[in-house]
């Protein structure tokens, strides 16, 4: 095992290396053709480079049986313009296509199946410093938008075939925030991750766009407080407390004013099976067990 590990790291070196000087051959003289092919220890062809048409730089990779794994073409400028790839039985998996501003940063990329039909594209734009600041990802399912702000916070939107659009934030300091809306633009689901705190919000809505639930949960993700809501006026609230097995150890029931109302005790076994149930009422007086 140690043995190809190491022939693979010989071997990705040297492709890197004979990359490199096919380059700078290459940008010493364009007109110069020339053609490199790396052999593995076991005689099988893994790499070769080679020049294509309008002098454009087609590497191949190989699979073991030598039937072609992948290629890539690199213009004059060294920049990818397309890339496939291809199944052990040397057919065609993907193809992907790439195309730059004048510049020379990515504008779009494309990938196609085997048939040529285009499955995915990507759209990018940048600021006048030269960073993303828009990423536009298509496919047949969704549309994927994201954006980035001069505040160090990024903005995802998903545009879902059944209109059900998705917004996440999330900031330099990875705080974030999710939001999802129905067909009809209702707001119907959020969520909140909160570093400081380490607890993350979750928020369900109803159809009209109130909220129904509200859980707050630690970052191991046990449950610590639950509020239920109906036509926007809460109900009760539930309160959780765990052991250092992450057991639960204590729940508190609250009323609409936020009184409580219940205490519950949690007992275990050494096994950490649940074996005891006490329950005290407003004052402390314990009311129930089993």
């Amino acid at each position: 095992m140690k043995n190809k590990l190491l022939y693979a790291g010989i071997f990705f070196i040297i492709s890197l290396f004979l990359v490199s000087v096919f380059y700078y051959q290459y940008k010493k003289n364009k007109q110069t053709q020339k053609e490199y092919h790396i052999i593995d220890d076991k005689g099988n062809l893994r790499y070769d480079l080679k020049y294509g048409n309008n002098n454009q730089l087609v590497t191949n990779t190989y699979y073991e049986n030598n039937t072609i794994k992948s290629q890539s073409i690199n213009d004059t400028q060294g920049k990818i313009i397309e890339e496939r790839f291809y199944s052990i039985k040397g057919n065609l998996i993907t193809n992907s296509k790439y195309t730059y501003r004048d510049d020379g940063k990515l504008q779009n990329k494309e990938i196609y199946d085997n048939n040529n039909i285009l499955k995915y594209s990507t759209r990018y734009f940048y600021t006048d410093e030269g960073s993303v600041s828009k990423t536009i990802y298509e496919n047949k399912e969704e549309n994927i938008i994201t954006e980035n702000n001069i505040d160090n916070k990024s903005v995802t939107q998903i545009i879902y075939k059944d209109n059900v659009i998705v917004h996440t934030y999330k900031d330099d300091l990875n705080n974030i925030k999710f939001y999802r809306y129905s067909d009809n633009g209702v707001l119907s689901y959020s969520y909140e991750f909160v570093k400081d705190s380490n607890t993350t919000k979750e928020t369900i809505y109803n159809e009209n766009g109130g909220v129904q639930t509200e859980k707050i949960f630690s970052n191991a993700g046990l449950l610590l407080e639950e509020k239920q809501y109906s036509k926007g006026v809460i109900l009760y609230t539930n309160k959780y407390t765990y052991n250092q097995n992450g057991q639960q150890k204590e729940k508190f029931e609250y009323n609409d004013k936020n009184s409580i109302q219940k205490r519950f005790i949690y007992g275990y076994d050494k096994q950490g099976n649940r074996i005891r149930i006490d329950i005290y009422d407003a004052e402390g007086n314990k009311i129930d067990y089993y």
